[in-house]
């Protein structure tokens, strides 16, 4: 088990047209799903929001941090999660899984395979159809200072991490062992998505914690 977790709740949810985090899916919302699943891989879960006006309602279990810079992306608010983390008495070398709000096939068992690839790496980053995949990945929390210089450089993507020493790219379009782990990259960022999501999570008789091992193309 990871010794703890980040999920980024402070985006603004343009492109769906309300606040993602607090959609209804399988009798909850989509953060207190995503919550469920992170607390079965994590001993110390900590939701980054944006304050000022947004109503948050933290799951149970989670600890609550407002974005340093609310404007400025996930980069930032990473760094924010990371920050608390330190501050709270965490080491160096503790992992940390970071994830958004909007995960609904997120599983226990995906977390841990890429726990498994991060091993002794700084960090652990997945790369899907080409694309890098920072919003669930697995990192140290001595990334906080290297996070920080970049910030302070001008630079917000979350990729940027990427190319930090001690990266571990993992390819998990060509591991057949990454079944269990591919659901978890599926987010929902649009009405559409949205809709295709909750199709699945119905057709397949889906269990808020025991998530299927991958879903369908369409929310991939």
């Amino acid at each position: 088990m990871l010794e703890a977790a980040l999920i980024l709740a402070g985006g603004r949810s343009r492109r769906m047209g309300q606040p993602k985090e607090a959609l209804p899916f399988g009798g909850t919302t989509l953060l207190e799903r995503t919550a469920a699943a992170v607390r079965a891989g994590a001993l110390r879960v900590v939701v980054v929001g944006r304050g000022g006006d947004q109503q948050l309602r933290v799951p149970g279990g989670c600890d609550l941090v407002t974005d340093e810079r609310p404007e400025a992306g996930p980069l930032a608010a990473i760094a924010t999660g990371l920050r608390a983390l330190q501050s709270g008495g965490a080491a160096a070398r503790d992992r940390v899984f970071v994830t958004a709000c909007d995960a609904p096939f997120l599983n226990a068992a995906g977390i841990a395979w890429l726990a498994e690839r991060l091993g002794e790496h700084r960090l652990v980053m997945p790369r899907h159809d080409g694309i890098l995949q920072p919003l669930c990945s697995a990192l140290r929390v001595e990334c906080l200072s290297p996070i920080d210089e970049l910030l302070a450089g001008g630079i917000r993507s979350p990729r940027s991490i990427a190319q930090l020493p001690g990266a571990n790219i993992v390819d998990v379009d060509t591991l057949p062992a990454a079944a269990p782990f591919r659901s978890c990259l599926a987010t929902v960022n649009t009405p559409e998505e949205y809709r295709q999501a909750l199709a699945a999570s119905r057709a397949d008789g889906d269990d808020p914690v025991a998530r299927r091992a991958s879903p369908p193309d369409s929310v991939r």
